[in-house]
């Protein structure tokens, strides 16, 4: 890969857009950003209507560990299709918010 400057400092750097200190610095700040409700992040009411209307039916249980919502990590409507895929409509099943979370994680470690 050719030198480039940082695009924050102007120091010269091999590995990308920005020098290592830079690069840090903006993770930390993407990371420290809050994530927002379900409308800030496009979903939107129709999406936490549909959540509702999932999470009433009786034992339920996380399509992901097969183990019951509990109060410190209750269950929540994940895609069936990735929204990043193009699933923001996609039907909803029940899953931990933990186990969608490290889900979604898995996904965004394997593309890069």
């Amino acid at each position: 890969m050719p030198a480039k400057f940082c695009l924050d400092c102007g120091e010269l750097t091999r590995d990308g857009s920005r020098c290592a200190d830079c690069q840090q610095e903006r993770t930390a700040r993407i990371n420290a950003r809050p994530k927002g409700n379900t409308t800030a992040r496009g979903l939107g009411w129709m999406h936490q209507k549909r959540t509702r209307e999932l999470l009433k039916q009786p034992g339920l249980v996380c399509v992901r560990c097969g183990l019951p919502g509990t109060p410190d990590d209750p269950l929540t409507g994940g895609h069936t299709v990735d929204r990043s895929r193009g699933g923001v409509d996609s039907p909803l099943r029940p899953e931990h918010r933990s186990c969608g979370s490290r889900a979604g994680a898995q996904l965004r470690r394997s593309k890069q």
